[in-house]
C-alpha cells in the first residue's frame, strides 16, 4: 500500500496570528517560537517511532490508501486541533502527540482516500449522512463522525501499534 509522507512543521504564521490572539483572549502564557522549535522536534522524533505502522495499521483496517502523497502537519500553540487543514497545538506530551496524530489521519483517510475524495470538484456525497444511515440514532454531527475514528484508532492500538 502506498503510504503518504507525514511532514510535521511548526507553524510561525499561524503562532504570530491565530495562537497570540487565542493565548491573549484566553490569559494563556504563549510559549516561545524556541520552544515550539524544540517541541515539533521531540514530536517527530516520537512520530517517526510508530508512523510506519500506524500507518500501514489503518490502511490495512480500512481497507484504503490515501489519496495524497504528502500531508502537512501544522504544529501552533493554542489551536482546537482539526483534520483539514491538519492542524495540531503543543498541549501534549510526545506519546499524546502520536495518538492526536493518528486520530486526525483517521479523519484524513476516512474522507480523501483512493476510493472516495471529499475535495474533488462536484463531489456530492456527504459522508455525514452516510455515517447518520450507518449510525441511526445519533443526532449529533460529531459523534458520528468520530464513531468510525475510535474504532478504527483502537484496532491499531489493539494490533500493538
Amino acid at each position: 500500500m502506498k503510504l503518504p509522507e507525514i511532514r510535521i512543521n511548526f507553524s510561525s504564521l499561524l503562532y504570530s496570528t491565530v495562537s497570540t490572539k487565542l493565548c491573549k483572549m484566553q490569559d494563556n502564557d504563549l510559549p516561545s517560537r524556541e520552544q515550539c522549535k524544540e517541541w515539533t522536534n521531540t514530536y517527530r522524533k516520537e512520530w517517526k517511532k510508530h508512523e510506519k505502522k500506524i500507518l500501514e495499521g489503518m490502511t490495512e483496517i480500512l481497507g484504503l490508501e490515501f489519496y495524497a502523497d504528502l500531508i502537512d502537519v501544522h504544529l501552533a500553540p493554542g489551536i482546537i486541533p482539526m483534520s483539514d487543514p491538519l492542524i495540531i497545538n503543543f498541549g501534549n506530551y510526545p506519546a499524546e502527540f502520536v495518538d492526536e496524530l493518528t486520530h486526525e489521519l483517521v479523519h484524513v483517510l476516512l474522507t480523501d482516500n483512493n476510493l472516495f475524495r471529499t475535495k474533488d470538484e462536484g463531489s456530492e456525497t456527504d459522508l455525514g449522512d452516510e455515517w447518520q444511515k450507518l449510525f441511526p440514532g445519533y443526532d449529533n454531527f460529531s459523534t458520528i463522525v468520530h464513531i468510525p475514528v475510535h474504532a478504527v484508532h483502537k484496532k491499531n492500538l489493539l494490533r500493538g501499534i
